[in-house]
């Protein structure tokens, strides 16, 4: 196995567990109508290192909803997440924060839809909340982590 490969599994790894633990100890305001889920600060390191990023993306999300108080269905959300993570990385080097707009958008409506349907709650009112939520995690805290990376030069040492 190349040190390539074994960089990009060990930092997939990394990030999955980072994710997960902040989510669990931050329990919460990770789930639910709030959504503060600070692990998605997380996201800003997608547009540098790629696909090794959105694997932990998406591993980090998928642990961390089988844990969910909304039950199993929360592990559904696991696809959109990969689906948007990917998006991330193909927009990069046309917009970061279209994005993670796109992120947020898609996680609100997905999340908004359960939560609504699991605590019977109107889903307007409840979109709002949680993507709000989402997007001053995963828009403005991801993407002033991002931005202070490229700012460093960390990109020059991953690609």
């Amino acid at each position: 196995m190349s040190i390539r490969k074994r960089n990009s599994i060990a930092f997939a790894a990394f990030y999955a567990s980072a994710y997960y633990i902040t989510s669990t100890l931050l329990g919460p305001v990770s789930f639910g109508v709030l959504n503060l889920r600070f692990a998605n600060i997380l996201l800003g390191l997608v547009p540098i290192f790629g696909m090794p990023a959105v694997i932990g993306q998406t591993l980090g999300v998928f642990f961390t909803n089988i844990t969910s108080p909304l039950g199993p269905l929360d592990i559904a959300n696991t696809l959109p997440s990969f689906i948007c993570s990917w998006i991330i990385v193909k927009l990069r080097d046309v917009s970061v924060i279209l994005g993670l707009l796109i992120y947020t958008t898609v996680l609100g409506t997905t999340v908004s839809l359960l939560i609504s349907y699991v605590l019977n709650l109107p889903f307007l009112p409840t979109f709002l909340s949680v993507t709000a939520g989402i997007g001053v995690v995963a828009v403005v805290a991801a993407y002033i982590l991002y931005m202070a990376l490229v700012r460093v030069g960390v990109q020059r040492y991953v690609h």
